[in-house]
């Protein structure tokens, strides 16, 4: 991300810029009053196009950085009356770190909500473009309810949609991962949508969860679909009112205290995004999860070199995981 000139130049390449102040939200409004937004600072400019290759106006623009060392953060604007805008590559550091068997890549994402129309562009950070050209394309637009077992709205729940990126990888295979794009609430109804999902993207999830219920989570396969327009079946939250509680005992059947003790089931709640709740047991190797569902269950346990697990059902309260005999 080295081939870049001084912003002033970038200012410059692009042309009929409606006064900054519309670049990279207030703060940068903040600095195109002030002579120190003059200075050398990293970026790159573009173009976005309607279909028809004409200037898009007021289209949603976000720098998506991977996760690889000194990566920039995230940065959103929108285009200017003329199409263009300005990206600025800032770093503050604090990025997480893939393997280095992945190729350093970023990710340019315009987005038109009112027309459902996107268009992504995916380049290795080294090679940094210095006038991207977007034209946008037919997106898709998804949308769903959320609602209880008896088929009341819920409306204090969050829906997330998740990427399913591709990473290209060292030497000639693939690997992926998820993260996070956008959430959602819902309605009165218990209603949501997510709009302008770039079609490009392998495969999408949406996961809705409520405090107080459950989970639910479905995969949205870009290739199968035949319409720009997705309506999800239903997401049916239960309710979390019920407890889960036992002990963690070693291969001998003693008591141990500190093993770190999680769960996993269809519909049942979780922590943030995609991760499993976990708590530690106490000096006589007991634990409790205040709020889980019906239905079945997993629990799993460990130590730092010993590990078990059992199925059970949520609601009961003398679950007993044994730890597997230490490995030697």
């Amino acid at each position: 991300m080295r081939n870049v000139g001084k912003l002033v130049l970038v200012l410059a390449l692009a042309g009929g810029l409606d006064c900054m102040g519309q670049v990279g939200g207030g703060a940068a409004a903040q600095q195109a009053q002030s002579p120190e937004f003059l200075t050398p600072v990293e970026g790159f400019t573009g173009m976005v196009r309607s279909p028809d290759g004409k200037p898009a106006a007021g289209v949603e623009v976000t720098l998506r950085p991977g996760p690889y060392p000194e990566a920039p953060d995230p940065y959103e604007t929108k285009s200017d009356q003329n199409g263009r805008f300005v990206i600025l590559l800032r770093r503050t550091g604090g990025h997480a770190v893939l393997p280095q068997t992945h190729i350093p890549m970023n990710t340019v994402l315009a987005r038109d909500l009112a027309g459902n129309l996107a268009v992504m562009r995916d380049f290795p950070a080294e090679e940094t473009p210095s006038n991207l050209d977007l034209t946008l394309e037919p997106g898709l637009e998804c949308s769903s309810t959320i609602k209880d077992i008896e088929g009341a709205p819920i409306t204090n729940a969050t829906a997330e949609l998740l990427m399913f990126r591709r990473l290209t990888m060292v030497p000639h295979s693939e690997g992926a991962m998820i993260e996070l794009w956008k959430t959602a609430s819902p309605d009165d109804r218990g209603g949501f949508s997510f709009a302008a999902m770039p079609k490009s993207m392998e495969s999408y999830m949406v996961r809705v969860a409520a405090k107080g219920y459950g989970s639910e989570m479905t995969n949205i396969e870009s290739a199968q679909l035949t319409t720009n327009r997705y309506q999800l079946p239903p997401f049916v939250l239960k309710r979390a009112d019920r407890q889960l509680a036992g002990r963690v005992v070693s291969a001998e059947g003693t008591p141990v205290a500190g093993a770190s003790v999680a769960f996993h089931g269809e519909g049942q709640p979780t922590a943030d995004e995609l991760t499993v709740q976990r708590v530690k047991t106490d000096n006589k190797g007991c634990f409790v999860f205040g709020s889980v569902c019906e239905g079945a269950i997993n629990v799993y346990a460990n130590t730092a070199n010993t590990s078990g697990h059992v199925s059970c059902q949520g609601g009961d309260t003398n679950v007993v995981v044994r730890l597997n005999p230490p490995r030697r």
